[in-house]
């Protein structure tokens, strides 16, 4: 999960381990095209963009569970 970045791909990974995983869905907003082709190798749904073209009130608004995961 190193595309990611330490803290956000360290966390994702985890959350991949878990024995439950499968049953769950992942969406990742991220800022490049080549990091979005690397999650989809994990099954995880990528979302391209940033803080400033993105909605993301409507993001959160739609999940069950939302990590906001800074520097």
């Amino acid at each position: 999960m190193y595309s990611l970045g330490y803290i956000g791909g360290t966390v994702l990974e985890r959350f991949l381990s878990h024995p439950l995983a499968a049953s769950w869905s992942f969406n990742a907003l991220v800022r490049s095209n080549d990091k979005a082709e690397k999650l989809k190798e994990f099954g995880i749904n990528p979302v391209i963009g940033d803080f400033d073209n993105f909605d993301v009130e409507k993001a959160a608004s739609e999940a069950d569970v939302v990590l906001d995961i800074v520097r």
